[in-house]
């Protein structure tokens, strides 16, 4: 009996390698191309080992993937085909040397939290809330898409007079959008992005169109190890509110609030390291994320602002993160 054969897709996206970074944004900064290198081994219940790895026999096609950025949001076009044109790749040297195999936990959904409300607003468009400010997107269900029907879904963590306040957000556009094709359900969920929020205003549905919308939490999947509760119940959510944050703020690096500048600042986890040691076993990841900035360090010793150092400066000796 012939062995069935075997495919492998991989759906790549910009990230920190090529995406927008800091403020003022900067694009590109550890290349301009995107690529991939993987590798799969099957062994099959009658004991036979299988390999596909990437090589010059792969090929390429687009995605339904229109645009995507961890500031701004992500575009995604159902009414693509699923089976666009492929094209041959191109091979480029690598050295793979310099792949180091990760060995903190990686980032997982956490959490699905449901809407505790949906209001429609004299616009059409509703307004969720989900109780509580998070990271991650909004997941939504949808009865009956018309074929080249739009949904806009934008993210704020403060909402006034039933109108999202995203003036902390600066330039950071924190919107999906979807074109969809006919279909009887669709689950509509951004690819390549996350976002800090508590309200989301979804435009383009029909009330009867909505069956469900969910937050998906999402953060590097850390065993927590300590808890705190008292008898008073606003130090409680207080305690509460730092918890989320850490959650929030621990998505493979410790980075800080979502805005056009999310990032590794330095500073933000020298103040904040023995709170989240107690909250949870944060020794692999900020061990990794330790190599990093030893790797950042400038040659004067000073430590960088932000790790990935994305501003790279000759010297950054700052009151606050580093003296020399």
């Amino acid at each position: 009996m012939s062995t069935p054969p075997l495919l492998l897709e991989v759906v790549v996206g910009n990230g920190w390698y090529r995406g927008r970074l800091g403020r003022p944004s900067r694009r590109d900064l550890y290349g301009d191309r995107l690529g991939v290198v993987a590798r799969l081994d099957v062994r099959l219940a009658d004991g036979t080992a299988l390999t596909v790895s990437t090589d010059r026999t792969w090929s390429l096609r687009d995605s339904q993937v229109i645009r995507e950025d961890l500031y701004d949001g992500c575009e995604t076009d159902l009414t693509a085909s699923s089976h666009a044109c492929a094209r041959p790749v191109e091979v480029l040297p690598f050295d793979r040397s310099v792949l180091v195999e990760r060995d903190f936990p990686p980032v997982r959904v956490t959490e699905r939290r449901k809407a505790v409300t949906a209001r429609t607003r004299p616009d059409g468009s509703l307004l969720l809330d989900f109780g509580q400010n998070l990271v991650g997107w909004v997941s939504l269900g949808i009865d009956r898409p018309r074929a080249g029907q739009t949904v806009v879904v934008r993210h704020a963590e403060v909402e006034r007079d039933g109108d999202l306040q995203v003036r902390p957000l600066r330039g950071a556009r924190a919107t999906d959008v979807y074109r969809l094709a006919e279909a009887p359900t669709v689950t509509l969920e951004p690819s390549f992005t996350f976002h800090g929020f508590r309200y989301a205003v979804v435009e383009g549905l029909t009330d009867e169109q909505l069956a469900d919308a969910e937050a998906v939490v999402v953060g590097s999947d850390l065993r927590r190890t300590g808890w705190l509760h008292t008898s008073d119940p606003l130090l409680n959510r207080f305690h509460e509110n730092v918890v989320w944050s850490m959650r929030g703020n621990m998505v493979s690096l410790p980075t800080d609030p979502q805005r056009d500048e999310r990032l590794g600042w330095t500073a933000d986890i020298q103040v904040f390291a023995p709170t989240a040691a107690f909250l949870y076993d944060v020794d692999a990841l900020l061990r990794s994320w330790l190599e990093d900035l030893y790797s950042c360090q400038g040659a004067d010793g000073s430590v960088p602002v932000v790790v990935p150092d994305i501003y790279r400066r000759a010297s950054v000796a700052t009151a606050g993160w580093a003296t020399r």
